[in-house]
């Protein structure tokens, strides 16, 4: 006589890996060392509020620019589109640009030298 064939069952798949939570890249050639202090300012400043004005009038959106601040900045940029437009009322990318060009162009001190 003869045997009967035997099946197997395939092997079941192995689980999904858990995903780990990775910190976002920096965005438009920041550094993680850019990104780490502009995300202070933007913290300290206004609690991540783009469209916030302060209490005085005188500093506008997530990185409190003056007027004159970010229309000099806008400018430097090559983004005269910028100039005249209320900070806090420019996209949230144009201000992060702006704030990665104020801080390229004069370092820590707009922001009194910390975060």
């Amino acid at each position: 006589t003869t045997a009967a064939p035997t099946t197997t069952a395939a092997p079941a798949p192995a689980p999904a890996p858990a995903p780990v939570a990775v910190a976002p890249a920096p965005s438009g050639g920041m550094s993680a060392d850019e990104a780490a202090f502009l995300a202070c300012v933007r913290q300290r400043e206004s609690g991540g509020n783009y469209a916030i004005v302060s209490a005085n009038g005188l500093y506008y959106g997530a990185y409190q620019f003056m007027r004159s601040t970010w229309d000099n900045t806008a400018a430097n940029a090559g983004r005269g589109d910028l100039v005249g437009v209320p900070p806090n009322q420019a996209s949230p990318a144009d201000q992060d640009a702006m704030a990665l060009s104020l801080y390229r162009w004069q370092g820590k001190a707009p922001w009194g030298g910390y975060c």
